[in-house]
């Protein structure tokens, strides 16, 4: 086979070109092949009446033309020569990408993690210096020296205020920063110094702890006009008023004809409240000037805390712990004894009018026969 195979090959001419088949055309022929020379042998079988040669021959020439046909397809249709199925190529289109601009961020400053949460508090008013001696603290006020300017120091062009003494003599200050007046003074203890249309509370010294009418001091002065309700009321309800302590009640005194307010001058003739303070006795403080001032200064401040609660804005007071019952026994510690007093009265003014810089304070520092000087 491989002979005949051989010449068909050496037959045909070099420039000839050998038919290009798919893989299926090959094999398809060679099944034809095989099948005709198969029914080929068998009719050569037949003719010549041999059963067994038929069928052998028949046999052995089909399958042999199989295997020869499978063989010519092998040479002759390499894979060079097969015809492979054009697939035609799709054009993948490209993609456009669209272009991002990425925003430049802005990188936050670290911030202070936010404290835990704190209840807010009331602003604190700026600390208060409070001066060593009488003369430091009075050269920081300002001095007025004439009556007509005393109103111009408050809030309000409406407030009437004058001496009912047009001859009383007089030494003035107002606390820088506030509408606080300090006005010392003469005159007697139980009556108004000023004619004003501000309400006002007078201050009694007590003689003693349980409050009693008469005595010495102012305690006697007030005991004939104040009526004895009066007086019982504005003690406390221990019965006791320590040294540094201070109680009120609303004014009423023995004259019932004067009306409290004149509405011809629309000035107050009379306070609205009594204050009863309470005064160290050097005898109790072995003559110390320290516990002076301490119950003077505590004194002082709760009597101006009790007129401002009940609306009072002229307070006037005695200069308590100077009278004869409250002093030491020698000249020269009486003397120390009362600058304590007088510098505690001081640092209570000053505190008070920067607790209440915008409320009108007079505050009046009444003496007999003579205003007390600083």
């Amino acid at each position: 086979m491989c002979t005949l195979i051989s010449a068909m090959r050496n037959f045909l001419p070099p420039d000839c070109k050998l038919p290009t088949l798919t893989y299926k055309q090959a094999l398809i022929t060679s099944l034809a092949s095989g099948i005709i020379l198969g029914l080929a042998g068998c009719l050569v079988g037949i003719l010549s009446s041999i059963t067994s040669l038929i069928i052998v021959s028949g046999f052995i020439l089909g399958v042999s033309l199989l295997i020869a046909g499978i063989l010519l397809s092998q040479r002759f249709c390499s894979q060079d020569n097969v015809l492979k199925p054009e697939i035609p190529e799709q054009e993948i289109p490209e993609l456009e990408i669209p272009e991002f601009e990425i925003p430049e961020l802005e990188l936050l400053e670290p911030s202070t993690p936010p404290p835990s949460f704190i209840p807010p508090k009331p602003p604190l008013l700026p600390k208060l210096a409070l001066k060593n001696t009488i003369k430091e603290m009075l050269f920081g006020w300002n001095s007025i020296e004439s009556e007509k300017l005393l109103p111009c120091f408050l809030s309000s062009d409406k407030i009437l205020l004058s001496f009912n003494n047009p001859s009383a003599r007089f030494r003035a200050w107002n606390i820088p920063g506030s509408n606080t007046l300090f006005i010392t003074t003469s005159g007697q203890y139980a009556s108004l110094k000023l004619q004003s249309n501000l309400p006002s509370a007078i201050a009694n010294s007590v003689q003693s702890i349980s409050c009693p009418k008469g005595g010495r001091g102012t305690n006697d002065l007030f005991s004939a006009v104040i009526t004895d309700r009066c007086w019982e009321e504005s003690k406390p309800s221990s019965g006791l008023l320590l040294p540094g302590e201070c109680s009120s009640a609303p004014w009423e005194d023995n004259d019932v004809q004067s009306p409290t307010w004149n509405f011809e001058t629309q000035t107050y003739n009379k306070p609205t409240r009594f204050i009863q303070i309470s005064a160290p006795k050097a005898s109790m403080y072995s003559n110390s000037p320290a516990y002076c001032y301490q119950l003077c200064f505590k004194a002082y401040l709760s009597c101006f805390k009790e007129a401002i609660r009940h609306g009072c804005h002229i307070i006037q007071i005695p200069l308590i712990a100077s009278f004869p019952d409250f002093l030491p026994g020698s000249q020269h510690k009486e003397k120390v004894w009362i600058d304590s007093t007088k510098l505690a009265l001081l640092h209570a003014i000053a505190i008070i009018a920067h607790q209440h810089r915008s409320d009108n304070i007079v505050i009046v520092l009444t003496s007999i026969p003579r205003p007390i000087y600083f």
